[in-house]
């Protein structure tokens, strides 16, 4: 798909800078009781902000009819903000929100049981007995992949904004990593108007149609990320019911009573890993699809290209190995203190690789009892016939467990001080783990330094304790992926015409 869920197109940067809007608002459009009330922290309202922008001529006349407001609060210069992205937004090109490829699977099996067995006591007696199996088990597997980065939008590390001034200006970080380019736009950077976007697109690969929709780019820094989703869900359930039937000759009997018993469990899990290979050309097909061609020696079925370590990235100013890889952390309720640590006194690392475990359980019941009479009154009261009256017996109950995990007892006093009782807390059943590999350096192994750890290092958050950090070495890592590789038993909409270049499987 090129959307995400309910999303269209995306239209967040103008890449072709036409003096032609993209589309224009219509004041016709604003009608309801607070097109004229005031926002908050404005002077504007709904209908002037969108007749403003439909008249706006330029992008720099959308700047005249909402003139930046360097002297307001912080709420006055967001508000601000958010008018002049509103205006500013006619003039974005169109392209993909998402691209992802899905291959999804269903097992679903079921078992059924049913037998009843009728005795005739005699002429008007009649006793039954009924029993009922019903077995589900649901086994899904979803899997995706994204294979390129749409977008890379002012990462940490590559932009480098001005710290006076208003508005404040934005420039491509002199230590940021090759293939990161300056494109306009306006951002809210701590409440101050920021002009300029750092990109992972080349400039002079984009084009755009007559429409203003992107029809072809080049990205940088791509990764390819493989996400699978496995669900099982069992149930059961049983049904017995026994009863009487009595045929007198003036009364007759209907009696019942059953139960019926049901337990469901599920199951989620869910992984993902991810690599980055590089450049990647997106060019829009014909029939609506995205060829993505990718560089000689991508391979997203080798489980080495996934196990790529790299040193930290700066955090703030400074250069590699002296700046900051990790800030300081102060202690809290839910973990410990940990120091500022620069760059060189880190290790090489992977990305941080999800692992998720979700657990579900049910249980239900109900018990069910009826009793119905009827009573032949002919000749015995005047007008009426029959005398009915029947009761009936209904119980339900119904239990579910979920991830859970709560605070029995709340925190007493303050943290840090004396005196403090830590709160008694119930973990939750979810496990949101990671994977990664690590590689020690001069720096991570001196005096000082951040050493890889190895091992399985639970939370320290007490609500947690279940999830933790796996960190192994490279080969190791890599084994793991190689182990858990299962071929396809389908080829991804094989039978499509003209289906470019998309992938078999994954």
């Amino acid at each position: 798909n090129t959307t995400s869920n309910n999303r269209n197109y995306s239209r967040l940067f103008d890449f072709d800078q036409s003096p032609e809007k993209t589309f224009a608002y219509n004041p016709a459009t604003v009608g309801s009781d607070a097109a004229d009330v005031v926002f908050a922290n404005s002077t504007e309202t709904p209908r002037s902000l969108v007749t403003k922008s439909a008249g706006a001529q330029s992008k720099a006349q959308c700047l005249t009819l909402f003139p930046n407001n360097p002297t307001g609060t912080t709420a006055q210069r967001s508000q601000r903000i958010l008018e002049q992205q509103s205006c500013l937004n006619q003039w974005n090109d169109a392209t993909p929100s998402l691209i992802r490829n899905f291959m999804n699977t269903q097992t679903d099996q079921r078992y059924a049981f049913d037998a009843r067995v009728d005795f005739k006591v005699n002429n008007d007696l009649t006793v039954f007995a009924k029993g009922t199996i019903a077995n589900r088990k649901v086994h899904d597997q979803n899997r995706s992949r994204t294979p390129v980065t749409l977008f890379n939008q002012n990462v940490n590390g590559t932009f480098v904004d001005t710290a006076t001034g208003y508005p404040r200006v934005r420039t491509v970080s002199p230590n940021a990593p090759a293939g990161y380019y300056l494109f306009d736009g306006l951002n809210n950077v701590g409440n101050n108007a920021t002009i300029g976007n750092v990109l992972n697109v080349v400039p002079g690969s984009v084009k755009v149609d007559g429409n203003h929709n992107v029809t072809e780019m080049t990205l940088t820094n791509n990764a390819v990320n493989i996400d699978q989703i496995e669900n099982t869900i069992d149930t059961k359930t049983k049904y017995a019911q026994t009863g009487a039937e009595y045929r007198g000759e003036r009364l007759d009997i209907d009696a019942m009573a059953g139960l019926t018993m049901a337990t469901s469990s599920r199951g989620d899990m869910r992984t993902a890993r991810s690599y980055t290979y590089g450049d990647a050309t997106l060019k829009l097909q014909p029939n609506g699809l995205w060829d993505v061609t990718v560089p000689t020696g991508y391979d997203e079925t080798n489980p080495a290209n996934f196990v790529q370590v790299r040193a930290p990235a700066c955090i703030g100013g400074g250069t590699a190995p002296t700046c900051t890889g990790q800030a300081a952390v102060a202690a809290s309720p839910t973990g410990p203190a940990t120091p500022l640590y620069t760059v060189g006194q880190m290790p090489l690392t992977t990305p941080s690789f999800g692992v998720s475990y979700s657990p579900q359980l049910g249980e239900s019941s109900e018990r069910i009892a009826k009793l119905d009479l009827s009573y032949r009154t002919d000749g015995l009261i005047p007008f009426i016939n029959r005398v009915k009256v029947g009761g009936m017996y209904r119980r339900n109950k119904i239990e579910r467990w979920g991830g859970g995990g709560f605070t029995a007892v709340t925190a007493s006093g303050t943290f840090g001080q004396p005196g403090y009782v830590p709160a008694v807390t119930v973990p939750t059943a979810n496990v949101r783990g990671t994977l990664r590999a690590c590689q020690p350096t001069a720096g991570s192994s001196g005096a000082g330094g951040l050493s890889c750890n190895y091992g399985y290092v639970p939370s320290t958050n007490p609500s947690a304790v279940r999830s933790g950090v796996d960190t192994l070495t490279p080969q190791e890592l890599q084994d793991l992926f190689a182990r858990t590789l299962e071929p396809s038993n389908a080829k991804y909409f094989g039978d499509l015409p003209n289906r470019g270049n998309l992938p078999d499987a994954w």
